[in-house]
Parts: C-alpha cells; structure tokens; sequence
C-alpha cells in the first residue's frame, strides 16, 4: 500500500514565496503526494499564482487542493481532514528534496 502525504499550506497574501514554496513540492521524489493550499484572505496575487501551480502540478501526478477563506480560525478545522501531513507555518517554507519519502 502506498501512503499519501498531505502538505498543508497556509497562505496571507504570499504571492513573493509561493512559487518557491510549491516549486519546492514539485521537485519531490515520492509519487502519493496531495497540496492543500489554504489562502486565508489574501489581497495580493496569491490566488493566481496557486492556481497556475494547480495545473503545473497535476501534470505530475500532484493533487493541489485550493481552499479560500476569510477568517485564519477555520485554518485548523481544514487540518482535521487530512493524515500523513505535513504543515507548513508559513507559505515561505520550502520543503527540501526527498523530505517527502523520508517522512515515511
């Protein structure tokens, strides 16, 4: 059985770090991989950027989950839903290369 990871990515008006940050997902070596990007009320260009990512990541068999919310307290209720995650703090993490299947 192949175990899925889950990053969880919280995002307020990222738009200088998310490239980097999903950039950083895309180069991983392990294939059971889901992105759930939280975008909390952004006012800069972070939506656009994530959905740019979305379709550049699901042509490497990457999932990108894209969530859009206004308030920061339902960040932790979206967290319940997943297992086998990681969590990013911030959307100006990067996650380095391999980390995926070392977490296994």
């Amino acid at each position: 059985m192949n175990k899925k990871v889950s990053i969880i990515i919280p995002c307020f008006n990222g738009e200088r770090f998310i490239d980097r940050c999903l950039h950083s997902i895309e180069i991983q070596n392990y294939p059971h991989i889901e992105v759930v990007v939280v975008n909390d009320g952004s006012i800069d260009q972070s939506e656009s950027k994530i959905l740019e990512w979305k379709e550049v990541l699901e042509n490497k068999k990457i999932s990108l989950i894209y969530i859009k919310q206004k308030n920061q307290a339902n960040k932790n209720n979206n967290r319940k839903k997943y297992f086998g995650a990681v969590f990013f703090q911030k959307n100006n993490h990067i996650l380095p290369i391999k980390r995926c299947r070392a977490l296994l």
